[in-house]
């Protein structure tokens, strides 16, 4: 879930993925994907049937969905992936007009259908929001509008999808392989009775868009969705004959919420499933945060205890520790920022702990001329900030920006 405050501190009058009152004071908006942590604001905007202080930037997948969702909102640009589009907007400096320049770089992420990537540059500053993604190593190293930043050029700052930042989740299978593993689970229970079905109960109705595709390709017909589901992508040609909401143009897979407003995923419950024998029902539940220390070569599927004819399969839209690290050494960028955030201290404590230990890798020691009593001043400042209650949700970033100031002091190794 993101906790990103909508604002870049290297790039003034821009807002990314969030649209509250507090964000109106810039000029340009940009939107990574359409999931609801990252629409805040824009639900109030359009029931009040205003817009926006500025354009909102977006990919073509993605104005679509915002479009139909949100009719009342205009200016929607939508960004190609892999061109870089300049940016003008004005602002107010001394009562006086300026005209600032940016540019602005739409990266595919690999989360969901139309989620990027930003790349902004302006005043020589660069930096990279990644949204959520899910990308691997040789994504990352095709990327031609990251490879610059492995090579010669450097990024100023990388604000980080941290969902996953975590020892415990160093490892996640492949989307591929765990669209396989459902495909065979889903066969042989479809094979064992002419009358079964499977129920797919993900955490998110959204997210998992290219499972049903692959699913619907495999078995030959159209899954069964819910309505709010359906309408979303009803008018993004790519999902038109893979799903539906009338249960009766489908076959036997389902992705649709219970009629009564049961949240229980172990429920069989289901407005299309109601009058069958719940003997005949499968669900499988595609979800990553249970597998925790999930070897690469180990089974990556179960039983759930206590449900017949039910699995758990670790399914991952958002990148593992290990891809998360191959991403941060590969740019090497002088800060880092992460936009999710755990509530508790100590699990931010060792999320930062763990990120300065990926950065150490990548960036040479302390030369021996650094003035030591800033050193201290800045490490006495953010240990006493680590005993005690964060004043505010920008606390731990503040002291953790400090100390990457120090650290920009640093020479690279190249």
């Amino acid at each position: 879930m993101s906790t990103f405050s909508g604002f870049l501190d290297e790039i003034e009058n821009v807002s990314v993925d969030r649209f509250t009152e507090a964000n109106f004071r810039s000029r340009a908006f940009f939107l990574s994907h359409c999931h609801m942590d990252h629409m805040v604001g824009l639900n109030e905007i359009n029931s009040l049937n205003q817009s926006l202080p500025g354009p909102l930037y977006l990919s073509e997948i993605s104005k679509v969905i915002i479009q139909r969702r949100y009719p009342t909102i205009t200016n929607l640009i939508a960004l190609k992936t892999g061109e870089t589009t300049p940016i003008l907007f004005g602002i107010s400096i001394c009562d006086s007009s300026v005209t600032k320049k940016t540019s602005v770089t739409a990266i595919p992420a690999g989360h969901c259908p139309g989620s990027v990537m930003f790349l902004f540059e302006q005043d020589n500053k660069k930096i990279l929001y990644t949204g959520d993604f899910r990308l691997y190593r040789n994504d990352i190293e095709t990327m031609i509008a990251l490879k610059k930043f492995h090579e010669k050029i450097n990024l100023d700052c990388l604000y980080l999808d941290s969902t996953f930042l975590s020892l415990d989740y160093r490892n996640f299978p492949r989307q591929r392989d765990s669209v396989n593993t459902i495909i065979d689970l889903t066969e042989n229970w479809l094979d064992a009775h002419p009358k079964n079905v499977v129920l797919l109960r993900p955490p998110a109705n959204y997210g998992y868009e290219f499972l049903l595709v692959e699913l619907s390709q495999y078995f030959k017909f159209k899954i069964h969705v819910a309505k709010s589901t359906y309408n979303d992508y009803l008018y993004i040609p790519e999902f038109d004959s893979y799903i539906s909401s009338n249960p009766y143009y489908c076959g036997r897979i389902h992705l649709c919420s219970p009629d009564d407003g049961n949240t229980e995923w172990k429920s069989k419950t289901s407005t299309c499933l109601s009058k069958l024998d719940e003997r005949h029902i499968c669900i499988i539940r595609p979800t990553a945060m249970k597998w925790k220390n999930l070897n690469e070569d180990e089974k990556h599927y179960e039983d759930v205890v206590g449900v017949a004819n039910a699995f758990s399969v670790c399914y991952s839209n958002h990148s593992s520790y290990d891809e998360i690290k191959f991403l941060i050494q590969y740019l090497r960028p002088t800060t880092v920022k992460l936009n999710v955030l755990p509530n508790q201290i100590c699990q931010r404590n060792e999320m930062y702990s763990i990120l300065d230990d990926i950065t150490k890798e990548y960036k040479v020691e302390q030369p021996q001329d650094v003035d030591m009593a800033n050193e201290k001043l800045v490490n006495t400042k953010y240990n006493f900030l680590k005993m005690t209650s964060f004043t505010n949700k920008r606390s731990m970033s503040i002291a953790k920006d400090d100390i990457s100031q120090l650290k920009i002091k640093r020479r690279r190794k190249f």
